[in-house]
């Protein structure tokens, strides 16, 4: 394995960072331009069988259209993201009459420890 190659340095940068509840808000905050993020609660979790630790972060957000929360979505699990989150569950009650609306997401996200 070549850890010189740019792809491969940002994944082991996303990984090798320690949990920091800090960082995490601030990941979490940093593209929120039409999401209104009602409550987060942020815990340590456990480690894996793999080596990394992973941690779950419930949100409760609010958006006015389900083309927000995909983009919202989008940029949490981005690799481009600071963070490695992946989608554990989302609750959306999706109604035509209404676009918008608040959705319940645990996510996931990995580091090492």
């Amino acid at each position: 394995m070549n850890l010189k190659k740019p792809e491969i340095a940002g994944d082991l940068k996303r990984y090798a960072a320690s949990f920091r509840e800090d960082d995490v808000l601030e990941s979490l905050f940093k593209n929120t331009a039409n999401v209104s993020i009602q409550s987060v609660s942020i815990d340590k979790g456990h480690k894996t069988t793999n080596g990394l630790s992973l941690a779950n972060v419930q949100l409760a957000v609010t958006v006015n259209s389900k083309d927000q929360l995909v983009s919202f979505l989008d940029y949490l699990t981005s690799p481009s993201n600071s963070k490695r989150y992946i989608i554990k569950s989302i609750d959306y009650p999706y109604d035509l009459s209404m676009p918008g609306g608040s959705a319940n997401i645990s996510l996931g996200m990995y580091y090492y420890e």
